[in-house]
């Protein structure tokens, strides 16, 4: 394409930008290599949120980083390079599913006691409560032993998750406490909820990515749905179930979808375990890990 005169080159890519791909398109950074100039862009995406008593609010997500443009000048030319608009979109998708995951590390480290209150939860988790809790009361306990709670795979999956994690060791076919469980008092009776928190805290992904422990996901994704709008939003609203449902669905995909009455039902579950309030199908968050999770988004990751 011909130089524009009068305008910088940074302005002429970010127009070419808009006008092929979107005008949501917005230049973050220039560089240049070898003779050519290189401009890397962000994508921002509107997002309608519906509060109660509140009218609709239009907030557009902006996300850096998504692609990357280059110009080279030929003669009185300037020749331009921008990806195509699939691999723009496919790249905004992992970018925002970024997002996300970190947004449900966050949640997980603010609510981690009472996500381990949920019985659904605390069920899920039992196999590692019963090994952990054995270990931190006798010592040791035979591979044997574990083997006759459940198959041999599983057995094997249990363990290595839980040497990752330094809570347990193996030697031989005994396994032992690990440096990361002496840490707690021996002489606390109830120990299991600290070490829960703390296996949720740094194993969460491994339990449903590698054991296929899928009982945290539902309210954890949740979570996301409701306090990111709030963050979105920048004050703690108040959202019917079916509106958490509906931004639940467009977070992580309609194969997502499920039935009303069981989301509702998960929501009563977190609203029992103090991770929402409310009542009447209408449901509001708490201040303090609000302010908490505003503050860790807001920073750089």
């Amino acid at each position: 394409m011909a130089m524009r005169p009068g305008l910088k080159l940074e302005q002429v890519i970010e127009k070419e930008a808009q006008n092929r791909i979107s005008n949501n398109v917005y230049l973050t950074r220039k560089s240049k290599q070898k003779g050519i100039d290189y401009f890397e862009f962000g994508v921002c995406t509107p997002r309608i949120i519906i509060g109660q008593n509140d009218p609709p609010l239009i907030k557009y997500i902006c996300i850096d980083g998504v692609f990357s443009a280059s110009a080279k000048r030929e003669d009185h030319r300037l020749a331009i390079a921008l990806p195509d608009r699939k691999e723009i979109a496919d790249k905004f998708q992992e970018k925002r599913g970024g997002l996300i995951r970190r947004a449900e590390n966050i949640l997980v480290d603010s609510f981690g006691d009472q996500l381990i209150q949920i019985p659904k939860v605390q069920n899920g988790m039992n196999p590692i409560k019963e090994i952990l809790l054995a270990l931190h009361d006798l010592g040791e306990i035979p591979v044997s032993d574990l083997r006759a709670r459940m198959d041999i795979a599983r057995t094997e999956h249990y363990l290595r998750f839980l040497q990752d994690l330094k809570f347990v060791h193996r030697k031989g076919d005994v396994v032992y406490p690990g440096n990361e469980l002496t840490k707690y008092d021996a002489a606390d009776l109830d120990p299991g909820p600290k070490i829960l928190k703390d296996v949720l805290l740094h194993g969460f992904r491994y339990l449903t990515e590698n054991l296929k422990i899928y009982i945290l996901t539902p309210y954890l994704e949740l979570s996301s749905a409701y306090y990111l709008q709030s963050y979105y939003a920048e004050k703690l609203l108040k959202l019917d179930h079916r509106e958490i449902a509906r931004h639940y669905e467009d977070m992580y995909g309609r194969n997502r979808q499920k039935p009303a009455y069981q989301t509702y039902a998960n929501l009563v579950e977190m609203r029992q375990a103090h991770i929402l309030q409310g009542e009447h199908g209408i449901f509001s968050g708490f201040e303090a890990p609000f302010s908490h999770f505003s503050e860790e988004m807001a920073a750089k990751p």
